[in-house]
């Protein structure tokens, strides 16, 4: 009875909030930060306010964490740049889904309030 109640309000969840609602991992910031300072730091910044000087040397725009460009980005959005790259930008290979879930909750940290 109470497992044919959990697959009928998955069911029911699932056509209401979409797949996506129900399968996309929460991240935990604090160890997105982790792996942001490991992989990412060097070119966005320690606090995400963007490496002006690399990306001037690589005639590369790299927006702040903070900028609207990148907060007015869904999460598949972010994790498809961080995976596929953008621009001059190229693909972090070796980041399980777990990584990224950190990654993308710790660039949603840096959204204005």
């Amino acid at each position: 009875m109470v497992r044919a109640f959990l697959v009928s309000f998955a069911l029911f969840a699932s056509t209401i909030l979409g797949p996506a609602s129900i399968a996309a991992p929460e991240g935990d910031a604090t160890a997105g930060k982790a792996v942001f300072k490991g992989r990412c730091q060097t070119c966005h910044g320690a606090n995400g306010e963007g490496n002006a000087a690399l990306g001037k040397a690589l005639g590369a725009q790299i927006p702040p964490m903070s900028s609207d460009e990148v907060q007015g980005k869904s999460d598949d959005q972010i994790k498809k740049v961080i995976t596929e790259g953008k621009g001059k930008m190229m693909p972090l290979k070796g980041l399980h889904d777990e990584d990224l879930a950190n990654v993308i909750a710790f660039v949603r940290s840096f959204k204005k309030k």
